[in-house]
């Protein structure tokens, strides 16, 4: 594995910032053509479009989340709270995660593996 603890890799954040990513469990990070666009962490509570994605990747990106229904400790379904460190319901991911079939509930953005 190219990414995580054992080798340098900080990730830069749209908002100028660069952070670690963290190899763990419940923490994946999205590559299209080999190029990271999406980090996904915590079970999918907190997702986080990278700077250099452009829409069309980081929506491709989202379109893949329905597959993490079923894996971890909530297999019924997949809540993103935050997205690029704000309420997921107040940004411009929402839209795309409605449009893979998420819906809005006090939490966030949610998934329902019924309905995927």
């Amino acid at each position: 594995n190219l990414y995580g603890a054992g080798a340098p890799f900080d990730v830069p954040l749209l908002d100028g910032g660069v952070r670690s990513l963290l190899r763990r469990p419940g923490n994946w990070l999205a590559l299209r053509a080999g190029r990271p666009v999406l980090l996904v962490e915590q079970q999918g509570r907190r997702l986080t479009a990278l700077a250099s994605a452009s829409r069309d990747d980081v929506t491709a990106a989202v379109a893949c989340l329905p597959d993490l229904c079923g894996r971890g400790p909530t297999r019924n379904k997949l809540t993103v709270e935050e997205w690029n460190g704000r309420p997921a319901t107040t940004t411009e991911g929402r839209e795309m995660l409605e449009a893979t079939g998420f819906v809005r509930d006090y939490q966030g953005m949610t998934l329902y593996a019924a309905w995927k």
